[in-house]
């Protein structure tokens, strides 16, 4: 089971653009706080669930549980 999540440079600086864009445009921070709360529950559920699928008795067939990571977004 994965137990972290390793940013990858262009993807931390990514997230920095984003967050100094929305505290310049908003004069505040508190929005981007909100995106970083929900950057962290995302990555949880994630390692949570890596594999939202579940096997059944039918080989071709599988339940997908992506719905329930995605419907926090």
């Amino acid at each position: 089971m994965v137990k972290r999540v390793i940013w990858s440079e262009d993807a931390f600086q990514d997230k920095v653009q984003i967050f100094t864009y929305w505290n310049n445009r908003n004069k505040s921070n508190l929005y981007s706080r909100k995106l970083n709360r929900l950057f962290k529950d995302t990555i949880k559920s994630v390692l949570e669930t890596p594999t939202p699928w579940k096997k059944t008795k039918h080989r071709k067939c599988q339940k997908n549980y992506s719905k329930r990571l995605l419907s926090n977004l």
